[in-house]
Order: structure tokens, then sequence, then C-alpha cells
């Protein structure tokens, strides 16, 4: 969106008289088509105020307020422009859609009506909440900003952003690519939860967008990256890529294709079997939690070899997503931490080994899945354990099916 045109046409239009496209256009010097479409963002921005841009035909455009509010006591340039979340949400999009290229940041300023401050503190937060997919800001006098990072994990960082609401574009809706997906998915059996698939549908978009912009995967050692995936899932990446290349028209590198498969393997699609590898390093990292547990909570739970077998089994794709930095967002995690609090701090505290061994923050989504495994072993030792015929269908995923039903508050 380009602010200057939205803060114009606040300043132009009036809820006394109507003004026709064909004026709005002359005073914006834009086309009459490109009013329209502006008019439509504008009114998106006026959504929570009471206030919108109504049209007549062969009057024009007039702004309209509801029975509860007062027009004239409403500062519309300051609900628009100096909102905080808006500051965030503009400045990360421009740095995300224009990573190739500086921003001036007298452009930023200027575009949202803001101190030089406000702006260096605003980037601040963002530097912040970037930092987790190891990407930056450079900034370089005469030039501006610019967004630094590899392509895979400004991806990753978009889709983030996106779910969190922090950005909202449109042009990651895309049914076309949901169909392919999905049908995918269904032809070639995989079982996953449903938000395993929307995280999933969401990347492909994302990717392709990208793209399409001639932003492509192209700065990984692809020998190194082929160690983390297996043969079956990158045949399903390829074969994806596949449709895709020839439903879409475009073309995906191989560096791309692995990627897919990357986050094939993050999510565990192919995981169902029983009949897996437990890897040394890994069992060696959930010694060290369950070791930790004990010495710290007083909770044991190292001789709980189902647990034991439960978070080598996570700990596999939970490898992946922690390494490329893969978002998998929990959506029981505010219900985890209010009925599971005890297996929460459990999770908390196992986390302590997590952020030595990767030398990084590991996020409450995660914190939260580790959780309902510690809760599964709490109830398992519990003496008032009963046992119950119980089906139990859940989007979050096989791990939380197997709580009980009591816990669960069904």
């Amino acid at each position: 969106m380009k602010s200057k045109y939205i803060k114009e046409l606040l300043s132009i239009l009036s809820n006394e008289s109507y003004i026709t496209a064909e004026m709005l256009a002359k005073k914006l010097q834009i086309s009459e088509k490109t009013v329209r479409i502006k008019i439509a963002e504008l009114n998106k921005e006026l959504e929570n105020t009471g206030i919108k841009v109504v049209s007549k035909a062969r009057y024009g455009y007039i702004l309209e307020c509801d029975n509860h509010k007062d027009m004239s006591n409403i500062n519309l340039n300051a609900h628009i422009f100096n909102d905080f979340e808006y500051r965030l949400k503009y400045i990360f999009e421009h740095l995300i859609n224009n990573n190739n290229t500086y921003i001036k940041s007298d452009n930023l300023i200027s575009a949202l009506d803001i101190s030089k401050t406000t702006l260096t503190n605003t980037l601040k937060i963002i530097e912040d909440n970037i930092r987790y997919y190891n990407l930056k800001i450079e900034r370089k006098p005469n030039y501006g900003i610019k967004l630094i990072g590899k392509e895979f994990d400004i991806r990753n960082c978009i889709i983030d952003y996106y779910l969190k609401q922090q950005i909202y574009d449109k042009k990651y809706i895309n049914k076309t690519i949901e169909n392919i997906v999905i049908n995918f998915i269904k032809k070639n059996d995989i079982k996953l939860s449903e938000v395993n698939l929307e995280n999933f549908i969401l990347y492909i978009s994302v990717s392709i967008e990208r793209i399409k912009e001639n932003k492509n995967i192209n700065d990984y050692d692809d020998d190194i990256i082929l160690k983390d995936v297996k043969k079956e899932e990158l045949k399903l990446a390829r074969k994806l890529a596949n449709i895709l290349e020839k439903e879409l028209n475009i073309k995906l590198n191989d560096t791309e294709i692995i990627f897919i498969a990357i986050h094939i393997a993050s999510k565990s699609l192919l995981s169902n079997s029983e009949n897996y590898i437990i890897q040394n390093k890994l069992d060696n990292v959930v010694q060290d939690m369950l070791d930790l547990i004990y010495n710290n909570l007083k909770i044991d739970l190292r001789d709980n070899l189902n647990l034991r077998l439960l978070l080598n089994h996570h700990m596999i794709p939970l490898d992946i997503r922690i390494r490329y930095n893969v978002l998998q967002k929990n959506p029981m995690l505010s219900d985890i931490k209010t009925n599971y609090s005890l297996a929460y701090l459990i999770a908390s505290e196992a986390n302590t080994v997590l952020k030595t061994y990767y030398n990084k923050e590991i996020s409450d989504d995660e914190i939260g899945f580790l959780a309902l495994l510690f809760q599964i072993a709490l109830e398992e030792n519990s003496k008032r354990k009963k046992k119950i015929n119980i089906l139990i269908v859940c989007g979050s995923g096989k791990t939380t099916s197997k709580l009980d039903r009591k816990s669960t508050r069904l």
C-alpha cells in the first residue's frame, strides 16, 4: 500500500460533499482505476473507526460515520499512521519486499509522518523480532536500510509474521496452490495435522510468490542439506515441484526442491511408522533434559521408557525445525499453559538444554509441544489413572490424542 495516496485521500475526502473519481484522479495524478483501488484500501484501514468511504453513482465519494461516533472527534491520520502496530507492519513489509535494495530512511519517515527517533526505535523492535531467523537490518550512510539474510530464513519469517497477523497480504492466499497441495497430500496418502497442512500450504504459497519476484533460494550448500532429508521426502518434494511447475508455469531450481523436502521433514509427514532409528546425538539431548528436570525440579522421569521414546521421536523433526528456523504453530499453546501448568514448567526446564545445544531461543510453541509429551508421562505415573476406551480426533496431531479424557476436558 502506498500510504501517501491514503493520506492525501483523507485530506481531500469530506463528510459534507461528494467528490468524483475523476477529480480525485486529477488531484492525485493517478488513474481512476487506481483511485478505486486506494479507496478500497482506505476502507480496510478504517474498519475499526466507524467511518467508511461510500460511493454514489454520478456523485462520487463521501465519508460517512455510523450513528455512535462523532467524526469531528476522530483524528483519522493519527488512527491509521501513528498506530504502533501499523508502523511495524508497514516498515517490515517494505524491508521484506525490497530486500535486494536499500530503502531511504527519509522516505519511511515521510510516508509514516514520524520522527527519526520513532523510526530508530521501531527498527530496533523489528531487529529483535527477526534475530531468531538470522536476519538483520543493514544501515549504510547515504543509501538507507536493507534487510540482510538468506532467502529461506526470510520466507520463514514472512510465514511467522503472517500467522501472527503482523502482515496481511492477499497474494499469500492462493486457492490454486491450496488445491494443488491438498490433492497431492491425499493422492500420496500423507498423514498430517490441519495445522501442519496450513503451514505447508503457506510455505509453498510464499515460495511461489518470492520465485515470481526472482527471489530464489540459491545460497545454501545442497550436499550438506541433503543429509537432513530422507530419500522418500526428497522424492515427494520433486513430485510436488513437478506439479507446481506444470500448473503455475514456473521453474523451481534444485535447492528450492530440497527445501520443500526440508519442510516435509520438519513436519514429520513420513514419521507415522514406529520403526524409526534413535540417533545417538538426539538421545543424548533427551537424556540431558531428563537429568536436568530431576536435578532442578526433583521430578524423576529418567526411567520412563515410553517418554524417552516419545521425546526421541519428537526430536527428529524438531531438530530440523530448530536448525532451519521452521515455524511450527501450536494452536493449543494457551490451553496447555492453563491446563497443563506442571507439564509446561517441566518443558520450560528441559528447554534450557535445547537452548544450550542449539545456541538459540526456542519458541513458546515448541515448548508447548514438549509439554504435551511430559503431560503424557505425568498421567502414566498418576495413581488416579483410569483405563478408558476413547477415540480422540485432534487437528494438532497424534501427540495430543495420547492425553486422557479428563485432562483434555472433552
